[in-house]
């Protein structure tokens, strides 16, 4: 029997995906192990000490779904014309950078 189902990491994962705000991220979640290196473990858990205290200062961060602009980006590297509902997603894509970035500097 695999080691993630015996001790339910797969769960585990399936909970924390659906909380994941972008397709990308719940594909990330969903290729993500556990750790048998003690000092990496260490090394993981403060970086996630360090995103949780971050949460909880300033609140969650402003992460919408993003991915779709990657077609829409090609398409104007492309010398493409873009079609309205394309303009408006880069437009919401450009607003939520620069809302990440004020909440970035907000530390």
């Amino acid at each position: 029997m695999d080691i993630e189902k015996r001790i339910e990491f797969d769960k585990i994962k399936e909970k924390w995906a659906g909380l994941a705000v972008t397709e990308k991220a719940k594909e990330m979640i969903k290729g993500l192990s556990f750790y048998l290196s003690e000092s990496e473990l260490k090394r993981q858990l403060k970086d996630t000490t360090d995103g949780r205290e971050l949460i909880e200062k300033l609140g969650t961060p402003p992460l919408p779904d993003v991915w779709e602009i990657k077609e829409s980006t090609k398409a104007a590297v492309r010398g493409e014309c873009l079609a309205p509902y394309q303009l408006e997603r880069v437009e919401k894509t450009l607003v939520a950078i620069k809302r990440l970035k004020d909440y970035s500097h907000s530390t």
